[in-house]
């Protein structure tokens, strides 16, 4: 702290402030409602940017043993055990709505009459404090915890009760508009997903290319759809099985279902073949790390797939029911409770898939292989409910076939692929930039905290009272307090 200006002086937590831990009681003394004979009880998730009272919960006041173990206005919660990230949050009780406690994981940090409550808040924020918070702190698997003694043995830069204020007041105004800032920069990704949302909608219902649609004037019809699904069925058991399909799943022209009358209302089996794969048995080394590419479900995630996390051998291959899939088949995760089922992907190489996934190899004559990806991405939501089953929501090999798609002619098709990928890279370059402006957001707060605690936010006035006098009068009034009987 050699660095502090002159009427600055270096303190410790425990000589500007009084740190009370939070009380203990056993998990079945929790209530769900305030009654006179309780107290409200916060825990460290609900110590947010602001102390978030939505969700707390109630305990008997009786195990409240002293009066300073209830927060008054004023106080600073700081979280005392917590993720090693979010160990020593703090936030400030500005309004107590009821009589409140805290928990054994909060400390409530007091100030006292020489140190402003604002400013010490902003101070426990600063990164320096913080990694001096972290560094002291006692590890388990996943919890990190500060000890009171810790916490009281921090290292403190006092500043002049005037000069606090007005740092207290510069910060308060500065890091509102960095907030607000932060606020408006994070609607940014909604808005995006929002818009390619509207740019698939758009496309796959004939909207976006309705100009090129009026000068080109293709179309396709029901019964080439028919015809051509008919030329890919090598067996009499494919021709019979498409002849119970199209009994129930019949194309049918667009106008009938609010598209152009060029295009097709049709169904996924009409356009292309589906089938899932399965996982060679992870009991057999041999079958596993060699020169065939194999997909699981946790990698179809709306992206291009050009490489695999696992690959399988030959041997794998020709001892399991996987199925090579071609360059250009697309994939559809067909299970998963997350956001996994109904997510997409486009084959960019050869390669098998498990049992969780579907992959259609599109007929080319039909429909191209990114024209149906971008209709999958867009029907994200409405595949999700088309799952079956009584335990984990899911999709099989037959639902898919029954998905609807939209189905325009091949050269439109390519028209709408080239105009998504264009307002896509539109929005990948605003998102490049979201990207780039929040991490410069995220830099503005710790600089400025640190700024104002190097006596570098606001000037200095050498009529202020020394902070070091400051310091003595508080050790004096504390020496004077007659000591509290046992």
């Amino acid at each position: 702290m050699s660095e502090m200006p002159a009427n600055w002086t270096a303190a410790t937590l425990s000589d500007i402030t009084d740190v009370v831990r939070g009380i203990t009681f056993p998990a079945t003394a929790k209530e769900s409602s305030l009654t006179q004979a309780n107290v409200c009880c916060l825990r460290t998730s609900n110590i947010q940017r602001k102390i978030e009272w939505d969700n707390v919960y109630f305990i008997p006041r009786n195990y409240v043993k002293r009066e300073d173990q209830l927060v008054q206005p004023g106080d600073i919660l700081m979280s005392m055990a917590n993720s090693y990230e979010l160990v020593g949050k703090v936030a400030v009780a500005n309004i107590v709505p009821y009589p409140t406690a805290f928990g054994a994981f909060l400390a409530a940090i007091r100030p006292t009459s020489i140190v402003d409550g604002k400013y010490l808040f902003h101070l426990l924020r600063t990164n320096k404090v913080q990694s001096k918070l972290r560094e002291g702190s006692s590890q388990t698997t996943n919890i990190a915890n500060i000890s009171i003694s810790k916490l009281a043995s921090i290292d403190i830069p006092l500043a002049p009760t005037s000069e606090q204020k007005r740092i207290a007041d510069k910060l308060d105004a500065v890091l509102a508009r960095v907030d607000t800032c932060r606020d408006r920069l994070d609607r940014i990704p909604a808005i995006l997903k929002r818009f390619r949302q509207s740019v698939l909608a758009a496309a796959t219902s004939g909207k976006l290319t309705e100009d090129w649609r009026g000068i080109c004037g293709t179309r396709i019809s029901p019964n080439e759809v028919i015809a051509e699904r008919y030329s890919f069925a090598r067996k009499d058991s494919e021709r019979k099985a498409l002849e119970s399909f199209f009994a129930e799943y019949t194309p049918v022209s667009g106008d009938g279902h609010g598209l152009p009358s060029t295009w097709v209302f049709t169904n996924i089996g009409s356009i292309g073949v589906v089938s899932n794969g399965s996982t060679p048995s992870r009991k057999v080394s041999t079958y596993w790390d060699g020169d065939i590419a194999w997909v699981s479900s946790g990698e179809v995630r709306n992206t291009v797939i050009s490489s695999t996390r696992e690959r399988i051998t030959s041997e794998g291959y020709e001892n399991s029911s996987v199925r090579m899939l071609p360059k250009g088949a697309v994939l559809l995760a067909m299970i998963g409770e997350g956001k996994t089922r109904g997510q997409s992907a486009l084959l960019n190489l050869m390669a098998c898939i498990n049992q969780n996934i579907a992959g259609v190899v599109p007929i080319e004559s039909l429909i191209s292989s990114k024209y149906l990806w971008y209709w999958f991405q867009g029907q994200y939501e409405n595949n999700r409910l088309v799952g079956s089953g009584t335990g984990p929501q899911a999709l099989n090999c037959q639902r898919v076939r029954e998905l609807p798609v939209n189905l325009p002619p091949v050269e439109e098709q390519t028209e709408i692929v080239r105009r998504i990928e264009a307002l896509f890279a539109f929005a990948d370059r605003l998102e490049a930039r979201y990207t780039a402006a929040r991490a410069q957001v995220e830099k503005l707060t710790p600089s400025t905290l640190a700024k104002a605690f190097r006596g570098e936010l606001v000037p200095q006035d050498p009529n202020d009272e020394p902070a070091s006098v400051l310091l003595q009068r508080i050790h004096a009034q504390r020496n004077d307090k007659p000591k509290a009987r046992k």
